[in-house]
């Protein structure tokens, strides 16, 4: 939502952002429990992770990009 409102970027844009953003974060994140003695990073998580983030652009992009009712539109239908 920042990167579209914040920054102005188009819809298409900030969830390619977002969604590089958080694959980059899971891999981090995987990569920092190899240096923890009982976990291990497993590229399964980061998958598990994208599928996630996935689910939820769908869901944003569905709710975000339908196209609002003019009033003209809906005055035209009524007077027929």
């Amino acid at each position: 939502m920042i990167f579209k409102r914040g920054l102005g970027w188009n819809l298409k844009r900030a969830i390619w952002v977002a969604g590089l953003l958080c694959f980059v974060y899971a891999s981090s994140d995987e990569w920092h429990q190899t240096f923890v003695p009982p976990r291990d990073g497993c590229f399964r998580d980061v998958m598990i992770d994208m599928i996630g983030v996935t689910l939820a652009s769908l869901w944003f992009w569905k709710r975000n990009s339908k196209t609002p009712h003019t009033e003209a539109s809906s005055t035209t239908s009524a007077k027929i």
